[in-house]
């Protein structure tokens, strides 16, 4: 019967329910926000680099997780060789930068 079932136990039983429940969400929100955040710091990167606002571009450190680490280190390579071959390129082209090679050295 229904009070035999509540005087055994499952107020606690529903209780644990919905504490491992709660704890799962938090989990996962926490670790979405771990791998999304270096994504989207890269997002803001990469519209920088749009701009070519090469000296305001920072470098992404290593990540421990393989496919980010890879993403990011593609990244600073390419960030990279951009700063070398804009040695190259005319001063014209970073001007909407709101910059001048001169103003930047």
């Amino acid at each position: 019967s229904w009070n035999s079932m509540v005087n055994n136990g499952l107020p606690v039983t529903l209780g644990l329910v919905v504490l491992v429940t709660l704890g799962t969400a938090l989990l996962t929100i926490l670790l979405v926000r771990l791998f999304t955040a270096p994504l989207i710091r890269l997002v803001r990167e990469v519209e920088l680099l749009c701009a070519l606002d090469l000296v305001q571009v920072k470098s992404f450190p290593r990540s421990v997780y393989k496919e980010i680490d890879t993403l990011t280190q593609a990244f600073n390579t390419l960030t990279r060789s951009l700063g070398e071959y804009r040695k190259f390129m005319p001063e014209s082209l970073f001007i909407q930068s709101g910059r001048t090679r001169s103003e930047e050295e």
